[in-house]
């Protein structure tokens, strides 16, 4: 059994297939996962896609979006918290995070949206799903400041060392698509290094397609290929793998197991 602990199952909605790719994750053991957003404008397709699946969703602003999108995009979210905190469905604040590979929006913008909506998983006591391109060390440095959230590094980008820091902070290490590419040598560094309750799994769909999809995207079933490479990675029975990362998930998330029941 699996759970996608972070896509953008919403885009892919719309599209003729969606009902032959749900069907495809569900016969690979996928159970459930978390719709997360870019801004508010994406806030009812996420919530919308959520209860028509029996998935989570998540409100929040992407770091890559925070310039476009009006001044009280911040009170936006707050109120959209607000009226969705009563819905089992609502699993998360994300995505949210720093990506400083771009060069606008700028940092400082950034910060103070990731600041801001750190205090909004405090204040709604949930998880959150964080961004962290070229970023990390910025990003832990914000987390710290907030013991109260856990949540997990989508995509985690970072060094095993990194990876420690993010464990004794109590969150999680999000793997997906980029774990299936053979020169992903730090990534797999970490997957072989950190205790396996430090793992979770996603697939980011339709974004982070795994190696040689000739598509690049990528689909709820993916994540069956993801856990097999973490497996064959550590040297443990997929079984195992499957079992623990869907533990980790309801851990981190706790919210997702009320759609389990």
């Amino acid at each position: 059994m699996y759970i996608d602990t972070h896509s953008h199952l919403d885009v892919l909605a719309p599209e003729p297939d969606f009902e032959k790719w749900l069907a495809a994750g569900r016969d690979a053991g996928v159970k459930c996962g978390l719709i997360t957003t870019g801004d508010s404008r994406g806030f009812n397709a996420a919530l919308q896609c959520a209860h028509r699946v029996g998935w989570g969703y998540g409100f929040g602003v992407h770091p890559m979006f925070v310039d476009g999108v009006e001044d009280d995009e911040l009170q936006l979210l707050d109120q959209s918290l607000a009226s969705s905190v009563d819905d089992f469905r609502l699993v998360a604040v994300g995505e949210i995070g720093l990506d400083f590979y771009i060069e606008n929006p700028d940092k400082i913008r950034q910060e103070m949206f990731f600041v801001e909506q750190m205090r909004l998983a405090q204040k709604y006591a949930l998880s959150v799903s964080v961004h962290a391109r070229r970023a990390l060390f910025r990003v832990m440095a914000i987390i710290k400041q907030f013991p109260d959230v856990r949540g997990v590094i989508h995509a985690f980008p970072g060094s095993k060392e990194e990876a420690r820091q993010v464990i004794d902070l109590g969150w999680k290490i999000g793997v997906g698509g980029a774990v299936t590419y053979p020169g992903s040598k730090r990534l797999h560094d970490v997957v072989r290094y950190v205790p396996i309750e430090a793992l979770v799994l996603e697939t980011d769909c339709p974004d982070m397609a795994p190696f040689e999809r000739v598509d690049r995207r990528s689909y709820p079933a993916d994540i069956a290929t993801y856990a097999a490479c973490v497996a064959q990675l550590r040297g443990e029975s997929l079984e195992s793998v499957s079992q623990a990362t869907f533990a980790n998930s309801l851990n981190v998330f706790p919210r997702l197991a009320n759609l389990l029941s």
